[in-house]
C-alpha cells in the first residue's frame, strides 16, 4: 500500500514538472517591431506618423494604410492634403484607411486655402472626437495641440502674402492671421509647454531647408524661434521629397551641432524634417540638395512616411518607411535634452481668430 502511494506520488510530481516545462517552452516570445526598436520595453510610446502634400489616389492611400499598419497613435500632416479641393473626399479616405475616430493634426498648406472651412470642419471634427488630444488658437494655422506628452505648435506663417490665385480670397481663408507675430507666438507657446517633447509645424519653406526650387517663403527666424524655445522638430511640406537634417545649432548660419547618433535635440538644437513627399508627386532638386546640413534625402521613387515613437523618458525612435515597406532612413535614435523641466500648463490661450467663412 505505501509502495503504491510512494509511485503515484512520484507520478503526480513527474507530471507536473513536465506541464510546467511545457508551459514554458510554448509561451510564444514578445515580438519587437523591426523598424521601431523594441517597443515591448518602453510601452509607454506614442507613436507619431507625418505626412504632407498628399492627394486622393491610390499612392496617398497607401500611405495612411501604413500609418494604420504601423500602430501609430497619431497623424500630423503638415498641408495640401489633397490637391482636389474637396475636404469630404479628404474626409472620405481618412475614415475608410484611418477609421473615423483616429487623431489627425493638420496645418494648412497653399492648396487647402480656398476651401479651408471644409478642411477646418474636418480637423475640428476629429479633435474632438480624440480623447487625448487638446487644443487652443485656430487648429491649423495659430494652435497649439498637447497630446499624452507631446506638444505640437502649427503655424501658417507666408500662406497669406503668396502670390497664387485669386489673391483677393486669401484674406477670408486666413482670418486675422496678420494680428499674430508667428516668432513670438511659437516662442510663448513652446516656453509654456511642460511636455517631454515639443515639436513645430507649418507647411511653406526657407530655401536652405528643402531640396527643390522653392523660394524663402519662411524666413529663418521662424526656425530659430523654435529652436531657441525647445522644439526637437521642425516638421513641414510643400517641396515633393523627404530630407531631414542634423541636429541644428542655428538654422539662419546653417550650423550643425552634431552628426552622428543618438542625436540630441531640444536644448538649442533642433531637426528639420521635410515630408513633401506624400504621393502626389516627387520634384526636381536643385543644388541644395547636396548641402552639408542634410542627414537623409529621398527625392524619388515611391513615396512614404515619418515616424517617431517617443517615450515619456525623453527618448524616441524615427525612421522613414516607404508604402512598399522599406525602410530608407533609420531608425535612429534622439534625446531631448529637456527632459526634466517643471510641469507647466502646456499651453497659453489664444483666441480662436477664424473667419467666418472658416
Amino acid at each position: 500500500m505505501e509502495a503504491r502511494r510512494r509511485t503515484a506520488l512520484a507520478v503526480a510530481i513527474f507530471v507536473g514538472v513536465a506541464l510546467v516545462t511545457a508551459v514554458v517552452l510554448f509561451v510564444p516570445p514578445m515580438v519587437s517591431h523591426p523598424q521601431q526598436g523594441n517597443r515591448t520595453e518602453q510601452p509607454t510610446g506614442t507613436t507619431v506618423a507625418f505626412v504632407a502634400d498628399t492627394d486622393l489616389g491610390e499612392r496617398s492611400r497607401a500611405e495612411y494604410e501604413l500609418v494604420n499598419a504601423e500602430g501609430a497613435d497619431l497623424l500630423v500632416h503638415a498641408g495640401d492634403f489633397d490637391y482636389n479641393q474637396a475636404p469630404a473626399k479628404w474626409a472620405d479616405l481618412l475614415n475608410e484607411t484611418l477609421g473615423p475616430d483616429f487623431p489627425v493634426v493638420g496645418t494648412m498648406g497653399n492648396h487647402d486655402i480656398y476651401t479651408w472651412s471644409g478642411y477646418s470642419d474636418v480637423l475640428r471634427n476629429r479633435a474632438e472626437r480624440a480623447d487625448e488630444l487638446s487644443y487652443t488658437g485656430d487648429l491649423g494655422q495659430h494652435a497649439t495641440i498637447t497630446f499624452r506628452s507631446i506638444t505640437i505648435v502649427q503655424s501658417s506663417e507666408g500662406l497669406c502674402s503668396i502670390p497664387s490665385g485669386d489673391d483677393e480670397e486669401y484674406p477670408a481663408a486666413c482670418g486675422n492671421y496678420d494680428s499674430y507675430e508667428p516668432e513670438q507666438y511659437v516662442s510663448d507657446q513652446l516656453d509654456a509647454s511642460g511636455s517631454t517633447w515639443n515639436l513645430c509645424t507649418w507647411h511653406l519653406d526657407n530655401h536652405e531647408y528643402q531640396v527643390g526650387d522653392k523660394s524663402s517663403e519662411v524666413e529663418y527666424g521662424l526656425y530659430d524661434a523654435c529652436r531657441q524655445a525647445g522644439a526637437d522638430l521642425v516638421v513641414n511640406g510643400h517641396d515633393h521629397a523627404y530630407a531631414r537634417t542634423y541636429p541644428m545649432s542655428d538654422f539662419a548660419d546653417q550650423s550643425v551641432a552634431e552628426t552622428s547618433s543618438p542625436y540630441t535635440v531640444g536644448g538649442g538644437a533642433t531637426m528639420d524634417v521635410l515630408v513633401g513627399a506624400g504621393g502626389h508627386s516627387f520634384y526636381q532638386t536643385t543644388d541644395v540638395v547636396n548641402a552639408d546640413w542634410w542627414n537623409a534625402k529621398r527625392t524619388s521613387g515611391t513615396p512614404g512616411v515619418f515616424f517617431c515613437t517617443f517615450y515619456e523618458n525623453g527618448t524616441a525612435t524615427c525612421w522613414y518607411e516607404t508604402i512598399d515597406g522599406e525602410v530608407v532612413d533609420g531608425p535612429f535614435t534622439i534625446h531631448d535634452a529637456d527632459t526634466g523641466r517643471p510641469t507647466r500648463d502646456a499651453r497659453i490661450d489664444t483666441p480662436d481668430v477664424r473667419s467666418t467663412a472658416a
